[in-house]
């Protein structure tokens, strides 16, 4: 591991300059060339940066897809436009001492502080008047001496220059400045700045951060659960405070996309069901074979305990797969199953059982080639291995219990439904 890039005084996750902000930028020696993980290196740093009581510092990942946040975790902003900025600040502290309360949330953090320090300058309008000189003239005349202003462009040597007026630096630092700087009115007579001011030295917001118009914290989240279980605890914890948050980042787009996987679920279902019935011209027969689909949700879910993950959106993408596949292992042995008893000479439960015991091999092959094809990503352990695992123990655990458990059942839903059609239509040869 080796040290790419530093830099003081720029804060990388408000991407504002900061003179107390500090950071570093690590790459990471290839995974096959050491022994820690992503997330065991980064707990690591932390356990480093905790045991320093002089800074406030922790480490963190990019986010898996570029440009979607700058923590790999939950992002959202804390809407509050009718707080000032101290209650604001001790808003943000109480949101995050309660968000890392919650066994849900790993780490909680915002950058959003009132600790800068800063000078106002309470103008006396009274002695404006006894000088003589217009609240305008002051306002210009210190916009120009320590903020600098534009006089006009000249060209030199086919290259146009800017002329700036502005102090030199050490002339606009600190508050003796004001004594050393003023207004000079028509009679030649010179009014310093202090004479119009009264100086107070004051806590201001590094930064005031403004979402869609309104006045909010930025709040970076690292969960220890399934991102969608911190939304939830960070959605609940909103409701509790009575305050606002909108998600950016990928937690965004997960909570705009919402239960859009179970929708895509259910057409795939209904297409599927549908291009069954036109092919089978009957809507029992097709019924048969969806009722196996369930099965392989049992496997996905012990593959998903299997490797103490939990259901994301990869389990859901695998439960989508296995429709596909469970219904093909259904349709080798139903349709087989309906030829053998149009032809009269089985009953239906013999015809179920022959069915399954004459299809058995050509299922069993295909589930044994999709399996093995599975095992590079249940084996994986480089970089994006935890969304290989998760697709691949879950696909893996879905096709074994698709497979055994439903072809079985395939028969067992073959039976009941073909009593069910024959006795509103029996066959024209019925073995008894």
């Amino acid at each position: 591991m080796s040290t790419s890039v530093e830099a003081s005084g720029f804060n990388l996750l408000t991407n504002t300059a900061e003179m107390s902000s500090f950071m570093m930028l690590l790459s990471l020696d290839e995974m096959q060339n050491r022994a820690a993980s992503d997330a065991a290196i980064t707990e690591q740093v932390n356990g480093v940066l905790a045991s320093n009581t002089d800074i406030q510092a922790f480490a963190f990942k990019p986010p898996v897809i570029p440009e979607l946040g700058m923590v790999d975790g939950v992002n959202f902003v804390l809407l509050a436009p009718e707080l000032n900025p101290t209650e604001l600040y001790q808003l943000t502290m109480d949101f995050n001492t309660r968000l890392m309360e919650d066994e849900r949330i790993g780490l909680a953090m915002g950058q959003f502080e009132v600790t800068k320090p800063s000078m106002k300058l309470n103008i006396k309008r009274d002695d404006l008047l006894k000088y003589g000189v217009t609240f305008a003239d002051v306002v210009t005349g210190m916009q120009t001496h320590f903020g600098g202003m534009y006089i006009n462009t000249f060209n030199m040597g086919g290259r146009n220059y800017k002329v700036m007026v502005q102090n030199d630096p050490k002339y606009r630092l600190d508050p003796e400045a004001l004594k050393k700087t003023g207004l000079s009115k028509s009679n030649g007579t010179r009014i310093t700045y202090d004479k119009f001011f009264d100086v107070e030295e004051i806590k201001v917001p590094n930064f005031i951060t403004r979402y869609n118009a309104e006045q909010g914290v930025f709040i970076d989240v690292i969960p220890s659960v399934a991102s969608g279980q911190a939304i939830e605890a960070i959605q609940e914890l909103a409701e509790e405070f009575g305050y606002r948050v909108e998600f950016t980042g990928a937690a965004k787009e997960e909570v705009s996309a919402g239960n859009t996987v179970a929708i895509v679920m259910g057409l795939a279902m209904l297409i599927t069901f549908l291009v069954l019935v036109a092919q089978y011209e009957s809507w029992l027969i097709p019924l048969a074979i969806m009722l196996t689909v369930p099965t392989a949700v049992i496997g996905i879910v012990e593959g998903v305990i299997h490797i103490n993950g939990n259901i994301n959106i990869l389990t859901q993408l695998s439960a989508i797969l296995l429709i596909g596949m469970t219904v093909r292992n259904a349709i080798l042995i139903v349709e087989f199953a309906k030829t053998l008893r149009d032809e009269g000479e089985l009953t239906i439960k013999q015809a179920a059982v022959q069915a399954l015991r004459l299809r058995a091999r050509a299922v069993f092959m295909t589930a044994f080639s999709f399996g093995v094809g599975l095992i590079p990503l249940m084996l994986a352990n480089a970089v994006g291995s935890g969304g290989q695992q998760a697709l691949g123990w879950a696909s893996f655990g879905g096709i074994v219990t698709a497979t055994f458990v439903g072809c079985i059942m395939a028969s067992v839903f073959f039976v009941l439904i073909q009593q069910i059609r024959e006795r509103f239509k029996p066959v024209a040869i019925q073995a008894i």
